[in-house]
């Protein structure tokens, strides 16, 4: 039992650790929206985050095709992720408006925001599929703990997020700024430092 908590507090500090820039977007898509459509929000990214995890464990299984080359890998995971929340930042969100146009809780807002949510969670935790795939694939951690400590750590970051608005100094910078420029960003850095790592 003590080893099975372990392992989900690493999980739980692993998973923040390569989810800080989750808080940057996922405000955003929170602010403004009545609690039932935050919980549907929170919903979709941590049941993304877990799909992430249940992934791993399926490569796991196959893990000397997958660590053929893992550095390489590793990296061009990274390199497609930031190239995937570049292109949705600028094609998608950009071509279909700021989702602060209405204040109204709208379907067709909601959609926009449940598929924003997974669509970000997922390509952004791509690169993390090979951490988790090399972690399960020795077979001393089971997907159990690494699953519950995963979606502790989206709901951490979802409270996080959904009570960050609530200091006024941010609320007033983040009002201004859209909701595809912040993902944009995060892509940006993201493929800036595949590009540094990549020797």
């Amino acid at each position: 039992m003590f080893e099975f908590l372990n392992i989900v507090l690493f999980a739980v500090i692993l998973k923040l650790m390569s989810s800080m820039d989750d808080t940057l977007w996922l405000p955003k898509l929170l602010h403004n929206e009545p609690k039932k459509h935050r919980w549907f929000i929170g919903l979709i990214y941590i049941l993304t985050l877990v799909l992430i995890v249940f992934i791993s464990y399926i490569l796991s299984l196959f893990g000397n095709l997958v660590f053929a080359n893992i550095s390489d890998n590793t990296n061009l995971f990274a390199l497609f992720s930031s190239f995937g929340l570049i292109m949705f930042a600028l094609v998608y969100l950009r071509n279909t408006g700021d989702e602060n146009i209405s204040l109204e809780a709208t379907n067709i807002l909601l959609s926009k925001k449940l598929k924003t949510a997974f669509f970000v969670s997922f390509t952004g935790s791509i690169d993390e599929l090979l951490v988790f795939t090399a972690i399960m694939s020795t077979n001393a951690v089971d997907v159990m703990p690494l699953l519950i400590g995963t979606a502790i750590a989206g709901l951490l970051v979802i409270l996080v997020s959904n009570n960050i608005f609530k200091i006024k100094f941010i609320t007033n910078i983040a009002n201004k700024i859209p909701i595809w420029i912040v993902i944009l960003f995060v892509g940006l850095v993201t493929f800036i430092q595949t590009i540094i790592n990549w020797r």
